[in-house]
């Protein structure tokens, strides 16, 4: 703290100091001060950089976020709504908006804000996340960016590739899709609804072999996970193979008479 304020008065006091230098001196000085917890000293700082430059991005989503764990919302919109008309393309204030609207949760604000980030491609990992669910049954294609941006800065989850596979897949990204099953898959290679995603997605592209391997997967995993046999069933009535059909739905029904699908 010492060095950052000893850093900001020599700024001030020099005449040759640039209004960068004076700018850097006063973002670190707030930074400092944030993490010490002293949010008052922190926020003037931050607005004394927002008055030497009312485009500083990072000092504006600092001050909007420090004003959010404050309560402050109608501040922080404020703050936001300035950001974005001087930065429009702002990933990190678009992510900061985000955040707002789910405190009000207001979702269609939500996904309005969440297709701008996927369109400029910027935002926060955890927050692109959160937008990528919300995106997955309105805008998958959208999702699927929100997602492959978020894994550029949080390592693989199966959660998270099992989402970014069903919105590739939604999205017509079948390849795409395969690969991301496949990935979750072997993070979980028990979880029959994996086996069942991959062995869909190559039923689809016309991969019968893969196809039928992962279907029967399910039931090996789980006997009562006849979805994929199901499913395999009407994959081969679609062909004009209806004996074949009729025989995996009768295994569907064998192994789990409660399944509809399978009568």
């Amino acid at each position: 703290e010492v060095t950052a304020r000893e850093h900001v008065t020599a700024t001030a006091s020099d005449p040759a100091a640039s209004e960068i230098l004076r700018e850097g001196a006063m973002e670190l000085v707030a930074a400092v001060y944030r993490f010490q917890g002293r949010l008052r000293e922190a926020e003037e700082h931050y607005r004394l950089v927002l008055e030497l430059n009312p485009g500083n991005e990072s000092s504006a989503v600092d001050l909007a976020r420090l004003l959010i764990e404050t309560g402050r919302l109608k501040d922080a919109a404020v703050v936001v709504d300035e950001l974005l008309r001087r930065r429009p393309e702002s990933g990190v204030g678009l992510a900061t908006r985000f955040m707002l609207e789910e405190l009000s949760n207001d979702r269609a604000a939500m996904a309005v804000t969440a297709a701008r980030m996927a369109d400029v491609r910027g935002g926060d990992a955890e927050v692109l996340l959160r937008a990528g669910r919300l995106l997955l049954e309105s805008d998958p294609a959208r999702a699927a960016i929100c997602l492959e941006l978020a894994l550029e800065s949080v390592k693989p989850s199966p959660q998270l590739m099992f989402h970014l596979g069903n919105a590739q897949v939604r999205s017509g990204r079948l390849q795409d899709g395969r690969q991301s099953f496949l990935i979750a898959s072997r993070m979980m290679p028990r979880d029959p609804d994996l086996q069942f995603r991959i062995g869909a997605v190559a039923l689809e592209m016309g991969d019968e072999k893969e196809g039928r391997f992962r279907m029967e997967q399910t039931v090996r995993l789980d006997p009562r996970y006849t979805r994929g046999l199901t499913t395999l069933a009407r994959w081969l009535a679609d062909q004009g193979r209806d004996a074949e059909a009729l025989e995996a739905a009768r295994d569907a029904a064998k192994r789990n008479p409660a399944d509809p699908e399978a009568l």
